[in-house]
């Protein structure tokens, strides 16, 4: 059977002979094959008819010479059809065609969208008849059947053939074809998503037209290239040069040493069938739907990958891992905070603690991970990594910039391999001196420095889950429609996750909601990506001027042009202000549909009035998304899901000043009755020196208690 079509096609293709190289050839200059003719008649074998009447492998006749079961124009019915081919090859044998003629015409008719002998005698400068006779002796007599590397080079100049399809072995071209990536549900390509027929595999070639459009002519097929299985994920720097990295050199990377941060060198695709067949599947199932699509199973298996993400998301309060709940408006609102530390920082960081002791158990090593942080961040690191013989961990978070919650779940760690750093400073300045340790190659590969801030590649791609699990919870049930995704903003981390899902295929409608820290939202106003001075507020996990995942997002946008991140990265670092070019600040806009500021005194008005309506208590960061919908949003808000980002928990202060009453909760008491540790950095040192000093006291540490 044809494993397109479902027609019969030869006996190597039936039998699934995959060592052979198999074109079938329909509707020259509109004739069709013996199987479904148009104007012609079929005998027991393939017969076929052209213009002046084309020969098939069984029975042919050439410009008058018939057979049994076919005729052309001038043909008529003759049992010596074979003893006309004969002599017609004879005659073919003397007037020797030029190869030059034979390759022009083979060219058109093989390579080209369609053919027909007028226009190859245009093209070719050829006689019709010529050309007739050509197509007689290549096609007829001699199927063509190019060299395996001629065509696997050729593969790529197939546009839109509607005369044949050619089969390829999938263990034939095991490693063969490159820019091809396989899952063990899809296959991807960058022109689309290939199918399984009859046990093989398609992929349609860009440009090409599908067969449903060519109903009338059911027989007619497209080339489809066959691609490669041994394609693996590996990963590459914004800022080109540096790629083909493994998701383990991924995973325990930081700033690269001439700056950029790694994205995956293919996102793949997963398909609106792929979609609905995830409907119904729990959270950690989604996961390992997921993230097995970045982390190529000779790397982790998938056996150990699943265990790994069952013990992450195991210490979650709520099975559901993350439930969404619908406030009375219809607005729903997905909690991300029910994990260790009461922030959506704990499910992409459980899962990087599960990673990196699974490859650090395996080669003995020791690693020094560096946190800056202004909240959420560095309490989740510090739970995931806490009392691991393999892993010390560096946190640093500015003075009066984070609640007495979050500074409290950070410097109550008292086990020895985490060692926290209060700040004088904000966000941005800690970044600026922990980014150095990373650029200093030799001093990074010496101590083995690792960064598990939304540096990590690791940490975009376990937040992509939550966009896949929002979006399948609310679309209707072919997944056609589309969900608006509000997200409270900061060092855009979370955004760059939803710009992955949606490049994924997931359609999500991506909104953001910043507070008075608001650089993403005047590089999307005004086109000019600058830096602010950075301003305390309600919601400090969002204090962020220098949102580093913006590079990220520009290379995502811009369909991974490492030029022109590499070029605007260098200037923005020179000046610290960047007018976008037009077209990359329309793809931005294109992947952020809309953002809106949220001051301080609306954070708190919104979480009142969302208290007094629905009895439902916000964080000050989630607040920032309820307000946006509230005030911009353009879909219903059953269609809309805020992600809240952090458990009321650990903002008393701030609602209370919302003329909120703030519940007790037993797990606050408990953990502000904890003794407290931490090392302080006042303004005026040299906060770089002392970090180095630090890292260099921990790797002495390790080696005493390893001779």
């Amino acid at each position: 059977m044809d494993p397109l079509n479902g027609t019969s096609g030869c006996a190597n293709c039936a039998n699934g002979d995959e060592s052979e190289w198999i074109i079938w050839n329909y509707n020259v200059d509109n004739g069709t094959n013996g199987d479904n003719g148009d104007n012609g008649t079929n005998n027991d074998d393939i017969g076929a008819n052209g213009d002046n009447g084309i020969s098939s492998d069984n029975g042919t006749n050439g410009d008058n010479g018939t057979n049994n079961g076919t005729n052309g124009d001038n043909g008529a019915n003759d049992d010596n059809g074979t003893n006309d081919l004969r002599k017609t090859t004879a005659a073919n044998k003397k007037r020797q065609i030029p190869e030059e003629d034979v390759r022009s015409v083979k060219r058109l008719y093989y390579w080209k969208q369609r053919f027909s002998v007028k226009r190859a005698s245009v093209k070719t400068g050829l006689s019709r008849y010529r050309v007739r006779k050509i197509l007689t002796r290549i096609i007829k007599k001699k199927p063509y059947k190019p060299e395996k590397k001629q065509l696997l080079k050729e593969s790529e100049k197939l546009r839109r053939v509607t005369q044949i399809k050619i089969l390829l072995s999938i263990r034939d071209l095991s490693s063969k074809l490159v820019n091809t990536w396989f899952t063990d549900e899809s296959w991807f390509t960058a022109d689309g998503i290939a199918q399984k027929k009859d046990g093989y595999y398609w992929a349609l070639s860009k440009d090409a037209v599908k067969p449903v459009e060519y109903q009338e002519h059911p027989i007619k097929v497209h080339v489809w290239s066959a691609i490669s299985k041994d394609k693996k994920m590996k990963y590459k720097r914004t800022r080109g040069e540096v790629s083909n990295l493994s998701f383990q050199e991924a995973l325990f990377s930081g700033f690269l040493s001439d700056g950029g941060i790694l994205l995956p060198e293919i996102i793949p695709n997963v398909s609106t069938e792929r979609l609905r067949s995830w409907r119904k599947l729990s959270y950690p199932d989604l996961a390992k739907r997921i993230i097995p699509l970045f982390v190529d199973e000779t790397e982790i298996p998938p056996e150990d990958l699943n265990k790994l993400l069952d013990a992450a998301f195991s210490k979650f309060s709520r099975s559901e891992v993350a439930p969404i709940v619908s406030l009375n408006s219809g607005l729903n609102i997905m909690e991300l905070f029910h994990g260790k530390t009461w922030s959506f920082k704990d499910l992409a960081l459980s899962c990087i603690g599960q990673f990196l002791q699974y490859f650090l158990s395996q080669q003995n090593k020791h690693v020094t991970i560096l946190v800056g942080t202004t909240g959420d961040t560095g309490s989740a690191a510090i739970e995931a990594v806490r009392g691991l013989s393999s892993v010390d961990m560096v946190v640093m978070y500015p003075d009066g910039r984070v609640s007495q919650v979050q500074e409290k779940q950070m410097t109550s760690v008292l086990d020895e391999n985490v060692h926290v750093f209060n700040v004088e400073g904000n966000g941005d300045e800690i970044d600026v001196f922990i980014k150095p340790c990373f650029l200093d190659t030799a001093f990074a590969e010496k101590h083995n420095l690792c960064s598990i801030n939304s540096i990590n590649w690791a940490r975009i791609m376990v937040q992509t889950v939550h966009y896949f699990y929002a979006y399948l919870a609310l679309c209707n049930e072919e997944c056609s429609d589309e969900v608006e995704v509000i997200i409270p903003t900061g060092a855009c981390g979370n955004v760059t996750s939803g710009i992955v899902a949606k490049k994924m295929g997931l359609p999500v409608r991506l909104v953001c909601a910043v507070n008075a820290n608001d650089i993403v939202h005047r590089m999307l106003s005004s086109g000019v990506f600058s830096v602010a001075q950075s301003l305390p507020t309600i919601a400090p996990a969002m204090d962020v001027q220098m949102p580093y995942n913006m590079e990220r997002i520009w290379y995502l946008v811009s369909n991974g042009d490492t030029d022109l991140v590499s070029t605007l990265m260098c200037q923005f670092e020179q000046s610290h202000s960047l007018p976008l070019p037009p077209t990359l600040l329309d793809q931005v806009r294109q992947a952020i549909s809309k953002s809106c500021v949220v001051p301080d005194d609306d954070i708190r008005q919104c979480l009142l009035d969302v208290w007094k309506r629905d009895s439902y208590l916000l964080c000050p960061h989630s607040a920032t998304g309820v307000y946006f919908h509230n005030h911009h949003s353009f879909l219903p808000p059953e269609k809309c899901v805020v992600l809240a980002t952090a458990s009321v928990m650990k903002f008393e202060k701030t609602v209370v000043e919302a003329g909120v009453e703030f519940p007790l909760f037993e797990e606050v008491s408990s953990l502000m009755k904890l003794e407290s540790r931490c090392l302080k950095m006042v303004k005026g040192e040299d906060w770089e020196q002392m970090l180095r000093k630090r890292i260099e006291r921990i790797t002495e540490n390790i080696q005493t208690r390893n001779n």
